[in-house]
């Protein structure tokens, strides 16, 4: 871990600066479906990708493989590749996620990868606010967990974390 997991100060700098890029690929995104929802009734997942990676070009920033972009039941599919056609097509009422990684390309760099989703319309569904809040205090316990474990000076796997978290989604029925 010390070889494959440890940054220097350098390595830290470069992750918060390309973090500035990863976060605004997000507001252009989120921007370009809500126009072309009100103008076309729709936008392609491939085009709100492709919109990412001009962002990521524009700052010297590389990735291993584009983001992914996947609206509605696409966004529950883990490593989903975002696709084309109608099946693909964006519109109102729709819960999208969006998942993108990136680094500068510069030696040394490291990715910031993050993870978000948002639902297309003025009024989130009960349903997903209610997920929502599960999967937020899932969150919460797999940070507790880690938490605990660091206070306490105890060896800790990527397994109990795991369990932390997924207790919480089992015990409101999503398990």
């Amino acid at each position: 871990q010390l070889f494959e997991a440890t940054w220097d100060d350098e390595q830290w700098r470069m992750h918060q600066e390309v973090s500035v890029h990863t976060n605004a690929a997000f507001g252009i995104a989120w921007r370009l479906i809500a126009e072309a929802v009100r103008k076309r009734g729709g936008v392609e997942e491939a085009e709100v990708r492709a919109a990412i990676m001009e962002q990521f070009a524009a700052h010297q920033m590389t990735t291993y493989h584009p983001p992914i972009v996947a609206r509605g039941p696409h966004s529950g599919q883990p490593h989903y590749e975002t696709g084309t056609g109608e099946d693909t097509l964006i519109r109102g009422g729709e819960l999208v996620l969006i998942d993108l990684w990136a680094k500068f390309d510069r030696p040394r760099a490291v990715y910031s990868d993050l993870t978000r989703m948002g639902y297309v319309g003025t009024d989130v569904p009960e349903t997903y606010a209610k997920v929502f809040q599960i999967v937020a205090a899932a969150r919460d316990a797999g940070i507790a967990c880690v938490r605990e474990a660091f206070a306490a000076g105890r060896p800790l796997t990527g397994g109990e974390v795991d369990d932390a978290a997924r207790s919480v989604i089992e015990t409101e029925g999503y398990g």
